[in-house]
């Protein structure tokens, strides 16, 4: 080996003994340093239902002497270890949470991030009870049983909603307050169908909804049945129910949309009376269906009295009738010149004015004047000089009773005399009374 090639050598080699002499000193001294305190979150989110406990863990490492553990702003925790346990009740508002290091000396050496505790509503239950089937305009109860999953019965407000048969839409029947766990309402439902609660939900509680409960309405009047082979009047849509169960008997004058609906169909220029002369009575009936509807007959203003007081007397006695809609509905008759009267008695409706002539005749009718009121005229049939109308088959029976009359005696023909309608052409026009 050459001098050159030596000095070369020992150049390249004492530098890196001198290094790692230098670097193992560096690391003795920062061995013999303390390491610092660490504190962290071993997730940084929790959650559970409002009210409730839930567990929260960290990590703590390398402590100095006296060191404890704590939540921010709170006492000393435990530590097991490296391990640090946190249980915290949940609230509606989100706990945020920090953990701390604080030394002998009471200074705070480390802290961790923050973890966030967020509560979730309540899980709730609702139970309805009510009756399967409530007499109409009779009061029933509907009570109302609320519970939480967890903690007390809840107090609030649940609202009560109704799907009308035959329908898919659910609407507001009414609100019930719930007072720890329980709450009531009573009115009187008025249709069939199916009633459920449903609470909306709020920050507290979760929404929730009820099995539903069907609710069958029925009438407080015995149903007219026609006995087996008696036909059958032509099909009319039934009349709204009445708000109240009783005659609850008004006169009044005709409305322009009233008077509108009648010119042309039951009145027409050349009649013997005009608007003023006649009055519009509503009133509540008995229908054949055992509901009570409310029905309207349009008279002259002279009996416009006595046939308010025949029509409740009719309601008091509980003499069902079928229809009571304005003759007008059923259009102009160009044969009778008026409003189409054979369309009404098929319909079984009961009318009064109608500016028309006699069915089956070329003179004026009765009813032109205002002064004539038909009941019930297919079950009290009309002879005419076509023959039996609106038909025939209950020229011979007489049932049910309730409905029909051949005789001066029968309960309906008394009650009008008293009230001043006479039975002018009794069987030969059995549904006609005059007043």
């Amino acid at each position: 080996m050459t001098p050159g090639i030596a000095r070369w050598t020992g150049r390249l080699v004492l530098p890196a003994v001198l290094g790692a002499l230098v670097l193992g000193s560096a690391a003795t001294a920062r061995a013999e340093e303390p390491a610092a305190p660490s504190i962290a979150w071993a997730r940084a989110s929790a959650s559970g239902p409002i009210g409730t406990d839930v567990t929260l863990t960290g990590t703590a490492a390398d402590l100095p002497q006296g060191a404890t553990v704590r939540l921010e702003g709170t006492g000393a925790l435990s530590v097991d270890g490296p391990r640090v346990t946190v249980r915290v009740r949940t609230a509606v508002d989100p706990v945020r949470l920090r953990l701390q290091v604080v030394d002998a000396a009471g200074a705070v050496v480390a802290t961790s991030g923050t973890a966030t505790v967020t509560g979730t509503a309540i899980a709730t239950s609702l139970r309805l009870q009510s009756p399967k089937r409530v007499v109409d305009h009779r009061k029933a109860r509907f009570v109302a049983t609320w519970r939480a999953a967890h903690g007390p019965a809840p107090t609030g407000s649940v609202r009560l909603e109704f799907r009308k048969a035959g329908t898919k839409t659910w609407r507001k029947a009414r609100t019930i307050s719930v007072r720890k766990g329980t709450g009531s309402v009573t009115f009187a439902p008025r249709d069939d169908g199916r009633y459920r609660l449903r609470f909306a939900g709020t920050r507290t509680y979760a929404r929730a909804t009820s099995p539903t409960r069907a609710l069958d309405n029925v009438p407080p009047g015995a149903k007219v049945v026609l006995p087996r082979g008696a036909p059958r009047p032509s099909s009319l849509p039934a009349q709204p129910r009445a708000s109240r169960q009783a005659a609850d008997a008004r006169i009044s004058k005709l409305s322009d949309s009233v008077w509108k609906s009648m010119k042309g169909r039951s009145w027409h220029a050349g009649c013997p009376v005009g608007r003023s002369d006649l009055r519009i009575v509503r009133v509540n009936y008995w229908a054949f269906d055992g509901y009570v509807r409310r029905g309207e007959i349009v008279v002259h203003r002279k009996v416009a009295g006595k046939t308010a007081r025949a029509f409740t007397a009719m309601f008091k006695g509980r003499h069902p009738i079928r229809h009571m809609y304005r003759v007008d509905r059923f259009g102009w008759s160009k044969s009778l010149k008026g409003a189409d009267d054979r369309k009404s008695m098929r319909a079984d409706n009961t009318s009064g004015f109608n500016c028309r002539k006699v069915v089956g005749r070329s003179v004026r009718s009765p009813h032109a004047s205002g002064r004539a009121i038909d009941v019930n005229p297919w079950e009290n049939p009309f002879r005419s000089s076509g023959g039996w109308v609106p038909n025939k088959w209950f020229v011979t029976h007489a049932s049910p009773a309730r409905v029909t009359w051949r005789s001066s005696s029968d309960p309906v023909v008394k009650l009008m005399r008293k009230h001043g309608f006479r039975w002018s052409y009794g069987r030969s026009d059995m549904h006609h009374f005059d007043g």
